[in-house]
């Protein structure tokens, strides 16, 4: 019999409805572990799980001002290794930030909208399968 590793993806985001919508969205994915956080700094503490992917909200400050945000948190992710890939979302993105973050490879976007979870299984099947 064969057995699989579960791969993990963690969830990052100070917005709880959004955040358990997400999981809610993924909670179908086979032989994947979901793990939730409010901040980023409480993902960091579990970066030694190793996650394959992140979904990170860009904007992590808006319950808790001196939280650190997303923008903050990609640097750390990025010296990780291995590196994950991360999903930023995020209900305000401007061309320049899509722009700065296609220079690296593991990292993409969704918009939050009303219809915006419906990308989010593709994308994350995406995400794992470059993991």
């Amino acid at each position: 019999m064969k057995t699989f590793n579960k791969k993990t993806v963690f969830i990052v985001d100070d917005d709880v409805v959004y955040l358990e919508i997400m999981k809610h969205e993924l909670r179908n994915l086979e032989e994947v572990k979901i793990e939730t956080f409010s901040s980023a700094e409480s993902c960091l503490e579990q970066m030694y799980k190793e996650p394959q992917v992140i979904i990170l909200d860009y904007y992590l400050d808006s319950v808790n001002k001196n939280n650190m945000t997303g923008h903050k948190a990609l640097e750390f992710f990025q010296g990780e290794n291995p590196r994950p890939q991360i999903l930023f979302i995020s209900s305000k993105i401007n061309r320049g930030l899509l722009e700065e973050y296609q220079k690296y490879r593991n990292v993409d976007f969704i918009i939050k909208t009303p219809d915006g979870s419906r990308y989010l299984l593709s994308k994350v099947k995406k995400l794992l399968r470059a993991a």
